[in-house]
């Protein structure tokens, strides 16, 4: 895959009760939510909104997902997702994403796409993803060893 990164998009998320467990903290679940909102806004961010590529003849599918998790939140925080392109190749994109609160990572998540066709055979990305894709610049990530 080649190595890239998008620096750094930053989503806000307000902690909904809803969103609590018992305990009252952010039930675990919830984390794959808040970096799936933050996935979509960077793909609008580039250009390419889901809709868009959803109009097509091609879908993306998770293929893999993960969130190790630090610290708690609660109803009411402030949290900010911090989404990175860390690869992509013609069929396939890899994310991290930093779940952040008060400038603290309170997780750290990563979730990874493959390109299929409607049928659900392997296929390439969209063209207009593939395009801004090389467009965007190639910088390293400030935050790969956080």
């Amino acid at each position: 895959m080649k190595e890239t990164c998008f620096s750094d998009l930053e989503v806000p998320i307000r902690v909904r009760y809803c969103e609590t467990d018992k305990m009252g903290v952010v039930h675990h679940s919830n984390y794959i939510r808040y970096m799936e909102v933050a996935r979509m806004a960077w793909l609008e961010a580039i250009g390419c909104p889901f809709t868009r590529i959803e109009r097509g003849d091609t879908r993306l599918m998770i293929t893999e997902v993960s969130c190790t998790y630090r610290a708690p939140a609660t109803f009411d925080d402030f949290l900010h997702v911090h989404t990175i392109l860390k690869k992509w190749n013609k069929f396939r994109l890899s994310f991290l994403f930093l779940i952040k609160k008060e400038d603290r990572i309170i997780a750290r998540g990563g979730s990874s796409l493959a390109a299929v066709s409607i049928e659900g055979y392997p296929a390439p990305l969209p063209e207009i993803l593939l395009k801004r894709l090389s467009e965007i610049d190639v910088t390293p990530s400030q935050h790969e060893h956080d």
